[in-house]
């Protein structure tokens, strides 16, 4: 059965939901008191038919896109554990997504947000696992070089999988900020031992030492690249 059968009407049950998702209120029908409860109202509401619609529907494809919107809505409003709560479940329930990363990331902001940075660490690291074994443990490749082989579904130029260095950067990033260099260096060198095959990470590796003027330690990075690579 799908969820097509519900609409009795062209466009019925989008229209229903549409009007669930839009808060925007004419601001001459309510009082202020209305127009600020409106929009929690409406992402109740939404909340409800969703899972209704889980409940009576689980096999649609179009669940993924309502959990997503739903999410976004959250997100809009700084809703913070529903973002987190529907994050989490469209995680678990749509791992083959194509919006999957851009959720997690989501996640991951609020994470930050709220100084939850072990949850928000252990999100990236599942994220950089995941991503790398798409890209066959190469997910960066030769530096500056750009690929014509799709990984994981999207053209790639420069990095083979642009996701997993968007992850790779952010998690870097957060790692500085907090003045944290030791758990930053050890998370290079986990990915490199992961993927002792991809050139990029090595650059990158390097590239942090040198960054952050940790030098001492770059002659070992190189040292390995070459007895890695033959060029």
């Amino acid at each position: 059965e799908s969820i097509a059968t519900m609409d009795r009407g062209p466009g019925y049950l989008n229209g229903i939901l549409s009007l669930f998702f839009n808060s925007q209120q004419p601001a001459s029908e309510y009082s202020t008191e209305n127009q600020l409860a409106a929009p929690y109202f409406h992402r109740a509401k939404a909340a409800e038919l969703v899972t209704e619609i889980d409940k009576r529907f689980p096999q649609s494809a179009v669940r993924a896109e309502l959990h997503f919107r739903l999410m976004d809505a959250y997100a809009a409003y700084a809703e913070n554990d529903a973002v987190i709560r529907e994050g989490t479940y469209f995680l678990a329930q749509f791992p083959a997504d194509s919006r999957r990363v851009e959720v997690a990331l989501q996640v991951g902001d609020v994470y930050s947000r709220t100084h939850q940075s072990d949850k928000e660490f252990a999100l990236y690291k599942t994220l950089l696992k995941e991503l790398a074994a798409k890209a066959d443990g190469v997910p960066l490749g030769e530096p500056g070089s750009a690929y014509s082989k799709p990984v994981g579904g999207q053209a790639a130029t420069g990095a083979r999988s642009s996701e997993y260095a968007q992850v790779l950067d952010r998690y870097l990033a957060r790692l500085v900020a907090l003045q944290r260099l030791p758990d930053a260096l050890e998370l290079l060198r986990g990915e490199l031992d992961r993927n002792p095959q991809d050139p990029g990470l090595y650059e990158k590796l390097a590239s942090f030492l040198d960054q952050n003027r940790l030098n001492q330690h770059e002659e070992e990075v190189y040292q390995r690249a070459i007895g890695q690579f033959q060029d």
